[in-house]
């Protein structure tokens, strides 16, 4: 189940670098799978599962018991008085009124109307069920990761901007502070600005805040630190007409097949069974011997056939409730599919708005980018000073910034759609 649910080879150019600071989205995948709590579970319930189809296999080994009985019977047949009258040569035994036997039953079974078949048919879907039931809450250790892998590159990026603009309005404070030294400007001209300078380092520091608590949470993810690692941006292919494959289909999958094998057992179960057995004893009387009075040993042996005809239709109603339990869970894979093609429709308009406003992006810079070789050339000219080229140059950058955080969510966006469809863990 490891290889086949994270083995991330969708197109995800996990681009691995040879330091150790540096972290890719698959090796979170495989480091998270690694340490998952969880999977400890898959050789528990194979081992489970091993174990009752040995003792299916044992119903048809032969059955051994030793009994042994000692009974005292008031009434017993006088002979004496029922053939007393007859003139008999000799003088007829009394039955003893004492019984003692000890004896060692054997049983072993012949045909059992193919129960112990469907039991084990019936195991081996329970077995599937459980893994895929498995499967499916390991799945949602992705969800998680990309929740705090590209929420750690989206507030790297937006602190980038944040500094920025930090340095923006720091470079405006030494002109007004410029200005007031020189009496062009009031004292409190500044108190707007540091104010706003204020709430930048703020922001800053809340940001700083997140970051380490989702480093945090990465590292209890992937059992690694992370404190000074750097977060690689996958490349991604994406097929928006594949198949929805989630691991929560194979799980109603192997519900469906759990339940039909459990129908078959019931109906196996109805059917007779035949079955062979044998006795070995040593009592007085011995066996069907009434008249002898010494312990002796004895057998028996013997077939016979056990057929319930009539159980007050107890089978039939577990059928039907059975049958109910396949259409709840018919229901539910069609509720859940419903589910999960809205998500994917969401997912893929989200995808297209974030690509339209990086193809926005590119023309925000290009502008930006035209606006500031003007301004370098009225620097140059003397028509405008440094504080305004710095200005001009920050929305430059910032413009570029933002289009490589709108890149972040794009793969974020891109990502969630494979997640969502299932597509992440071929």
């Amino acid at each position: 189940m490891k290889k086949r649910l994270f083995v991330i080879m969708l197109g995800i150019v996990g681009i691995c670098s040879a330091q150790t600071n540096t972290i890719s989205l698959s090796e979170c995948y495989q480091k998270a799978l690694d340490v998952h709590p969880r999977q400890a579970e898959t050789a528990s319930r194979q081992q489970i599962s091993a174990l009752n189809r040995n003792n299916l296999n044992a119903r048809w080994l032969p059955t051994l018991e030793i009994n042994a009985k000692a009974s005292y019977i008031s009434d017993v047949v006088s002979f004496d008085e029922t053939l007393g009258q007859l003139p008999l040569p000799t003088a007829l035994p009394e039955m003893p009124h004492e019984h003692y036997a000890a004896t060692l039953d054997v049983k072993q079974v012949i045909y059992d109307g193919g129960s112990i078949r469907q039991g084990k048919a019936l195991e081996a879907a329970t077995l599937a069920s459980d893994l895929a039931a498995l499967e499916t809450d390991v799945y949602r250790i992705i969800e998680q990761i990309n929740q705090v892998y590209f929420g750690l590159l989206a507030l790297q990026q937006q602190s980038a901007i944040i500094q920025l603009f930090q340095e923006n309005l720091a470079e405006q404070r030494i002109v007004l502070e410029a200005g007031i030294k020189n009496g062009i400007m009031l004292p409190g001209t500044l108190d707007a600005l540091d104010a706003e300078l204020l709430k930048i380092d703020q922001k800053l520091a809340e940001l700083s805040i997140s970051e380490k608590y989702s480093r945090t949470v990465l590292a209890t993810l992937i059992g690694i630190p992370v404190d000074d690692a750097d977060f690689l941006l996958p490349e991604i292919a994406i097929n928006f007409s594949a198949p929805i494959d989630r691991p929560e289909n194979h799980l109603f999958e192997a519900k469906a097949a759990q339940l039909q094998a459990s129908r078959k057992a019931l109906f196996s179960q109805r059917l007779p069974t035949a079955y062979a057995f044998g006795s070995v004893g040593y009592g007085q009387p011995p066996g069907n011997n009434l008249f002898a009075s010494d312990f002796e040993s004895y057998y028996s042996v013997g077939a016979g056939i056990r057929w319930n005809i009539f159980d007050w239709n107890i089978t039939r109603r577990t059928r039907e409730a059975v049958q109910f339990q396949q259409d709840i869970v018919s229901t539910r894979e069609r509720d859940f599919n419903r589910t999960i093609s809205i998500a994917l429709q969401k997912q893929e308009a989200e995808i297209e708005k974030l690509e339209g406003m990086l193809q926005r992006d590119i023309k925000i810079i290009q502008l930006r980018e035209r606006i500031t070789r003007s301004t370098a050339s009225q620097l140059h000219n003397g028509s405008i000073n440094s504080t305004e080229y710095v200005r001009v140059l920050n929305d430059e950058k910032e413009a570029g910034l933002t289009r490589e955080l709108h890149k972040i969510q794009l793969t974020q966006a891109k990502i969630n759609y494979l997640t969502i469809s299932g597509q992440i863990k071929n």
